[in-house]
């Protein structure tokens, strides 16, 4: 009976194995990391630097025969060792004037021995896209204040159509100029963390978190004690002009029959109203004054 394998063809066989089983455990002990952005700041010089962090646990690799390359657009460009670590390539690509998005990916390689037959390992990375933008956000002058604070945000390219946005809530902005904006703290819940992004006419740009912190709004009653039928008034008064639209204050009591009362909202641009209330039947109670993002005001008032 003849062999299904004969010996000859193991002996051919088995080199190839090897070849197959060293060449895969060279790409299992070698990864690359893309450290380049999707969306790069544009400069002035137009010479954006792209890194990979390419990560070799392979205890028989030949340093010196590494090379790593970068093909941009079907161009390769050699990369080179980085000062920042001994891991990371950089190379520095010169921008076409009237290109603003390339493709993008990495291929590194290296002579390695198996039983001591030299070999070579070739990877290539995933393929990336950047884009470059001109404009980015820098930082934010304080990442908390209280309601109706106005709070700067620095940064590049700002034009005067753009508006912040507190979670999907626009929110008043002044556009300074190009390199500055700044917003209204919004009368929203205090205590909490909200995210801030700039919204733009090509998209959404994440600032980061905001937290709004409680404000004070002093609310005072002419005469805290009234006859039924007789009418008093009510300041209400903030630190800061109110926004557009005007801030609304949710005027409430515990003896809603005893007094007789209009909804309140501080107009906008304006910093206090004075409002009529009027007596009912008697009685002895509490008003209450609330304002999302406000500490909550309490006032007695009593109708005999």
């Amino acid at each position: 009976m003849s062999e299904l394998f004969p010996m000859k063809a193991i002996k051919q066989i088995f080199p190839l194995l090897a070849a197959v089983i060293s060449l895969g455990l060279g790409g299992c002990a070698t990864t690359l990391t893309n450290l380049t952005p999707l969306n790069i700041p544009e400069n002035p010089s137009g010479i954006y630097t792209f890194s990979v962090s390419a990560k070799i646990r392979q205890t028989n690799a030949d340093m010196e025969s590494i090379k790593t390359t970068i093909v941009i657009n079907g161009e390769e460009h050699k990369m080179e060792l980085s000062d920042i670590g001994s891991d990371i390539y950089d190379f520095d690509y010169k921008m076409p004037r009237d290109l603003n998005e390339l493709g993008y990916y990495y291929v590194f390689e290296y002579d390695f021995y198996t039983d001591r037959e030299p070999r070579h390992f070739k990877k290539f990375s995933d393929v990336y896209k950047a884009q470059l933008v001109n404009r980015y956000i820098i930082q934010l002058e304080s990442d908390r204040a209280p309601v109706g604070s106005s709070v700067a945000v620095v940064g590049r390219g700002f034009s005067e159509h753009d508006v912040i946005l507190f979670g999907n809530n626009e929110v008043p902005t002044e556009h300074a100029s190009s390199n500055a904006l700044s917003f209204i703290v919004p009368s929203m819940a205090a205590g909490k963390d909200y995210h801030v992004s700039l919204r733009t006419g090509q998209g959404d740009i994440s600032i980061g978190l905001f937290r709004i912190d409680s404000a004070s709004i002093n609310a005072f009653l002419e005469n805290s004690a009234i006859t039924s039928g007789e009418r008093t008034m009510m300041l209400f008064t903030i630190g800061f002009a109110a926004p557009p639209g005007g801030l609304y204050v949710e005027l409430t009591t515990d003896i809603p029959e005893s007094i007789i009362m209009p909804e309140v909202t501080i107009p906008e641009g304006a910093r206090s109203v004075n409002v009529p209330l009027e007596g009912g039947v008697p009685g002895r109670g509490t008003l209450y004054v609330d304002v999302p993002g406000f500490d909550t005001v309490e006032v007695p008032i009593t109708v005999f």
